[in-house]
């Protein structure tokens, strides 16, 4: 088994299509973190009904976490 981070910034639809293949087994693996640059981005709403910990991260923040979840 794989541990991954997932990278996305928007909708998250191909985030999405990751989780689902993960939930159902045609990725062998486990989302332990997803990082966004955008703290309004729906991919967090994604990430976080699937129990995947979440962490924005972008220049405003200057390598501050802003949210973990």
């Amino acid at each position: 088994m794989i541990r991954l981070a997932i990278l996305s910034s928007h909708a998250g639809t191909t985030a999405q299509a990751v989780i689902d293949a993960l939930r159902d087994g045609r990725i062998d693996g486990q989302a332990v973190v997803l990082v966004c640059n955008n703290p309004e981005a729906e991919v967090l709403e994604r990430a976080a009904a699937a129990g995947i910990a979440t962490v924005v991260l972008n220049g405003r923040t200057a390598g501050a976490l802003i949210r973990v979840g």
